[in-house]
């Protein structure tokens, strides 16, 4: 192995625009000269080919019909040459040693499949936002740790050793795991390989209104499914004794996941009370002991139901907010509010939705890859009306693609 291998850089973009230029400017921008930047085009429906124009000399573009993200990365895979490979979403940034700093471990650790960082979180204007950093960046064998929970944050923080790609079969290109396909990745990789991590702030993740991973219903499927495919390879390739323990990490994994999101959806109120009320019941299946979440399951049912209504009414969360008329309308509320519920659980159905495309020359899901609808599900003083409202949203949305289950257009 020579101590400068290629690098691939493997850029997906659907309809990126001047954040595809940002990224694509912080790829070349790289200290380490050994690289090749291949673009894969998703089937964009602006003019992405004119603002690549001016890099079409140092650049490889492929353009191909809209198959969805992990496709896309695959599809650079499969275009590239580089010993390493290293992905870079269209709206992210990298700092200029990014390539060289993650090369040099691969290149000091042979038995290492896959080094990753930590990036510094920035929003759409690039300002960085204050977060809370881990306390510990795991490394070696960290299968465990990892099915405990997801340490890699992004894509663009990784770099793998292209013969670890290739073993573990590239990324899950299943629709139903869209928004987890990077968390599926990684537990095979380090179900095989070693893992590195590289200190210090090399890449920037923007978080904005188009990131994929905002749709919470569809992570949270997306999850419980990478979790159940990680249980069955852990039956059929461990041995008695390693599989249960591992078991008890993946409980421990779905019971952290599903308290979150019910606790997520139980302050999206009204609209999450019955999400948070399902997946807070999956709580208690998981861990009987968890009294906070079983506090939190217990307030979504009358008469604490009725009586956070009343709060919500006089401390005015809504300016078009009014008092049920009546007893009758009382106890018809939660069933007006579950049924527009059912229609926001169908509608969730369809990727993105909760997700604006903004402005024409601005990303919208996922850096601008799902033709999302632009929807105002803001509570209006009747949940009822706020059920038709939406029903009549989402045919309209339906009429206007061509397959409404299909993730990026």
């Amino acid at each position: 192995m020579t101590t400068s291998p290629l690098v691939s850089i493997v850029i997906p973009t659907y309809n990126g625009g001047e954040l595809l230029v940002e990224a694509l400017k912080s790829a070349l921008a790289q200290d380490y000269a050994n690289t090749e930047i291949i673009v894969v085009d998703d089937g964009s429906s602006r003019n992405t080919m004119n603002l690549l124009q001016p890099f079409a000399d140092r650049i490889t573009v492929v353009t191909q019909e809209n198959k969805g993200p992990g496709a896309a990365r695959n599809r650079g895979v499969m275009e590239s040459t580089g010993e390493y490979i290293t992905f870079l979403d269209h709206d992210d940034l990298w700092a200029a040693n990014k390539v060289s700093v993650q090369t040099a471990i691969l290149n000091e650790n042979p038995d290492y499949g896959l080094v990753y960082g930590y990036p510094q979180v920035i929003d759409g204007d690039g300002n960085a936002l204050r977060t809370s950093r881990p306390s510990q960046f795991p490394e070696g064998d960290v299968f465990e740790d990892f099915l405990l929970r997801n340490r890699i944050t992004t894509f663009s923080a990784t770099m793998i050793r292209r013969a670890a790609f290739l073993a573990v079969g590239g990324i899950d290109e299943s629709l139903e795991i869209v928004t987890c396909d990077d968390y599926d990745l990684w537990l095979r990789l380090a179900a095989r390989y070693r893992v590195a991590f590289s200190p210090g702030d090399l890449v920037c993740y923007r978080k904005h209104a188009g990131n994929l991973v905002k749709n919470r219903l569809l992570n949270l499927d997306a999850h419980i499914r990478v979790m159940e495919k990680c249980r069955r390879f852990i039956h059929s390739e461990m041995p008695a004794t390693r599989r249960r323990e591992l078991d008890k990490v993946i409980n421990k994994n779905l019971h952290r996941i599903h308290r979150m999101f019910g606790i997520d959806f139980y302050y999206d109120f009204p609209a999450g009370n019955l999400l948070a009320r399902q997946v807070l019941a999956r709580v208690r299946r998981l861990s009987p002991g968890d009294i906070v979440s079983l506090a939190y399951y217990l307030f979504t049912f009358p008469p604490f139901f009725q009586l956070r209504q009343f709060k919500r009414w006089l401390l005015g969360a809504g300016a078009t907010a009014s008092a049920p008329s009546s007893r009758d309308d009382v106890r018809d509320l939660p069933r007006r509010i579950d049924e527009r519920i059912r229609l926001a659980a169908v509608h969730e159905a369809l990727p993105g939705h909760m997700q604006s495309v903004g402005e024409e020359n601005e990303p919208g899901l996922a850096g601008g890859w799902l033709p999302a609808p632009t929807l105002d599900l803001r509570p209006t003083a009747d949940p009822a009306t706020d059920a038709l409202q939406l029903i009549a949203e989402i045919r309209a949305w339906d009429r206007r693609t061509k397959d409404g289950r299909k993730i990026w257009s």
